[in-house]
């Protein structure tokens, strides 16, 4: 959740607009840009809204996210059947590994204590179903719940209240909504530039944005993921 106030990135969109009286473009269609701004910045940059949750599994291996997932970004641990107690790290594993060594996984005993050791995600095929490995017992009441992390479609924000993702992404708001104000334009030739202009510069800082992260990212220099370093 962000700080930000969107009447704030709205204000600097008439200043650049050169529509401080709100005359072209009115507050509702701002805001309705603010609102499509967030969740193109979330598909594009999933941990732009994140959350950090803990979930009941199902008896077996098939596992379903909250109908806000946008997108797996791991499982963590277990967390007992309570939710509060920690335990077992959880590993991400390859289906075609699983399916090499454990043909018969998705009907294999359950861990003693009902603990995933491996998860198995395609976002391709279906970004809200997940495995886990060993499968969960039944009933349902002696399931594991365990920790995922996963992006979250923002909701709607008003116009008096706050933006929904991260605060360093507000610039990246503001670059929208002149694109999409300008669009609004488009069929004057100098305006269509803008347009395009300010939707170049609103990717241009979203792909910067990612490039920093990664070079700051601490698990390139970690001893145990040699496969990460950058070449010499």
């Amino acid at each position: 959740m962000g700080t930000i106030a969107v009447r704030d990135i709205i204000r600097k969109a008439r200043i650049i607009l050169q529509d401080e009286d709100a005359v072209r473009w009115p507050d509702t269609e701002m805001l309705g840009w603010v609102n499509d701004g967030q969740r193109e910045v979330v598909l594009l940059k999933p941990n732009a809204h994140s959350k950090t949750v803990t979930i009941a599994l199902s008896p077996g291996t098939r596992q379903t996210l909250p109908d806000e997932c946008i997108l797996l970004l791991d499982v963590v641990r277990n967390m007992g059947t309570d939710g509060k107690t920690p335990s077992r790290a959880i590993r991400i594993v390859m289906r075609e590994m699983l399916d090499a060594q454990v043909p018969d996984w998705h009907s294999s005993q359950p861990d003693r204590e009902a603990r995933v050791k491996h998860y198995l995600y395609s976002p391709e095929m279906d970004a809200k179903t997940f495995f886990v490995w060993p499968p969960q017992p039944d009933p349902p009441e002696q399931t594991m719940q365990v920790e995922v992390m996963y992006s979250a479609s923002p909701p709607d924000v008003q116009i008096d209240g706050a933006i929904a993702i991260s605060d360093p992404y507000s610039g990246l708001l503001l670059d929208y909504v002149l694109y999409r104000a300008n669009a609004k334009d488009a069929e004057h030739s100098p305006v269509a530039q803008l347009a395009v202009a300010w939707r170049e510069a609103f990717l241009s800082s979203l792909g910067g944005k990612s490039h920093a992260e990664t070079a700051a990212n601490p698990n390139l220099a970690a001893p145990a993921a040699p496969y990460m370093r950058s070449s010499p």
